[in-house]
């Protein structure tokens, strides 16, 4: 799940970069650190914008011209950003908020250019930077600065919403943007075997007990039970489903108890993604 804040593998999200962290255009913010207008650093361009790398599973004919027709995905999303840092004594902030690190994490971004009216963001890691030593670096004037960030989620999300699935009934989602997401939902029990579906795609999970929540993650198949890994509680004959853009998405709820079990729930966090800046 790459949603804006939050936290992998923990079933939650940090209450503050959930939220946008940028106010005007040009303006982009990683590890509590404001790049664009009203900084020390100023954007000069910001690249990686449009659409991803596409992967393809094309394959040649034997012996003939042409290929086999394969399905097209999507690789991850490298975000460039060219700076000047003024002063350049404000260089350290800027080495501290992008070094790359070893342990495999991401981390919120957020991003406001003049094409985006909205702001977006996901999650990536930086992977490079690129510092040289020039005559205004060298009098202490200004310095120059690539980063490089990379996200193994194409996908732009705006801000997320919450909304409540009644028991033994469904709501309506209107996704916006232009790409098809999985959301994030969070099942609380007490409750026996459970269903969360659209149509005739249901989730189906193992009966959980007074207090115990699962977090399903619906783009990656990951579940954890009270924050912890739990592959074996998703049952034989689910159907794993996504939201689908511009569209109003019906999603349902219910569980084999004979009504429903006070203290149990069924909540769905999701955001507007595109593909593109142009969301």
């Amino acid at each position: 799940m790459a949603y804006p804040g939050y936290i992998a593998g923990s079933g939650t999200f940090d209450p503050v970069v959930r939220y946008p962290q940028v106010s005007a255009s040009f303006q982009f913010w990683f590890q509590n650190a404001l790049f664009g207008p009203n900084t020390d650093f100023e954007i000069r361009s910001i690249e990686g914008l449009d659409l991803p790398e596409v992967r393809n599973g094309d394959l040649p004919r034997v012996l003939d011209q042409g290929e086999l027709m394969g399905q097209d995905y999507l690789a991850g999303r490298t975000i460039t950003i060219t700076l000047d840092v003024y002063p350049a004594s404000a260089l350290p902030a800027l080495i501290s908020a992008t070094s790359p690190q070893s342990i495999p994490q991401e981390w919120t971004y957020w991003l406001q250019t003049p094409a985006i009216s909205t702001p977006v963001g996901g999650t990536c890691r930086a992977r490079r930077r690129s510092t040289p030593v020039d005559l205004a670096f060298a009098l202490g004037n200004m310095a120059k600065a690539v980063v490089e960030l990379h996200a193994t989620d194409p996908l732009l999300y705006q801000s997320t919403a919450s909304t409540p699935i009644p028991w033994g009934g469904g709501a309506n989602l209107v996704c916006g943007g232009t790409a098809s997401q999985g959301p994030l939902i969070v099942v609380t029990g007490p409750l026996s075997t459970s269903s969360v579906y659209i149509g005739s795609y249901p989730v189906i999970l193992a009966p959980i007990g007074a207090g115990q929540t699962y977090t399903i993650d619906m783009r990656t198949h990951e579940i954890l039970l009270n924050g912890a890994p739990s592959p074996g509680s998703v049952l034989a004959g689910t159907q794993w489903w996504l939201l689908a853009p511009g569209a109003t998405n019906l999603v349902g709820f219910s569980s084999q108890d004979s009504s429903q079990p006070a203290g149990s729930s069924c909540v769905v966090t999701y955001s507007p993604a595109a593909w593109t800046s142009a969301v």
